[in-house]
């Protein structure tokens, strides 16, 4: 009896070895930071790479999020104590920028340099979004920048940019063939607020 509590003891140090193993503490002491890129007000967040299937060591993913629907999705790697270097994929025009994240005491400095640009940009993102005073928002997102204790209560996995595409072909179309996408695009952002858009392309191989 006391080798088979004895053995289970050991059992269970060593899958907790296991599973730890890769999960490192994120040096992100806050899920979500509130700032505002190109005048826009948004949202920044960043977590481990083991929650999305990735155990390389000081490997970070994230979202920067505006309320106009922009979506910059992120990868770093971690260089330092409070500095991760990576680059930021533009969802829509599929540009990449290089930039540098520093922690601070009141959120994180978020420093970039546009693609063909030497020119570095400096965006600073705060863990209490009151510190986004009045005039610090653009007047078109001012009412919708949520208090700390009101964003703590979203479910911060539904925010972001969620797309449904269909596509249709046919070859007997007048023996010219068809083809036609349409997408549906649906920008859930964290002040709440939801947009919605779509586009639709179609045509023959004559007529577009």
């Amino acid at each position: 009896m006391c080798f088979n509590t004895k053995f289970i003891c050991i059992l269970a140090a060593l899958l907790c070895g296991i599973f730890s193993q890769g999960q490192e503490s994120s040096i992100f002491t806050t899920e979500v930071y509130y700032g505002q890129i190109n005048g826009i007000y948004s949202t920044f967040k960043m977590e481990p790479g083991y929650l999305h299937q990735d155990n390389t060591e000081g490997r970070y993913y994230g979202l920067i999020q505006g309320n106009d629907g922009s979506t910059y999705v992120l990868m770093a790697d971690k260089t330092g104590s409070k500095e991760l270097k990576g680059t930021a994929w533009d969802k829509f025009t599929a540009e990449e920028y290089a930039f540098v994240i520093t922690l601070n005491h009141e959120g994180l400095d978020f420093s970039f340099s546009a693609p063909q640009s030497s020119q570095s940009v400096t965006i600073k993102y705060y863990a209490d979004a009151n510190k986004l005073v009045a005039g610090a928002v653009p007047a078109q997102a001012q009412g919708n920048a949520p208090s700390a204790a009101t964003a703590g209560n979203r479910d911060n996995r539904l925010v972001g940019v969620w797309r449904r595409t269909e596509s249709y072909s046919s070859s007997s179309f007048g023996g010219d063939g068809f083809s036609m996408v349409n997408e549906w695009i649906m920008a859930i952002n964290a002040d709440g607020t939801v947009e919605l858009s779509s586009q639709n392309a179609g045509g023959t191989g004559s007529v577009s």
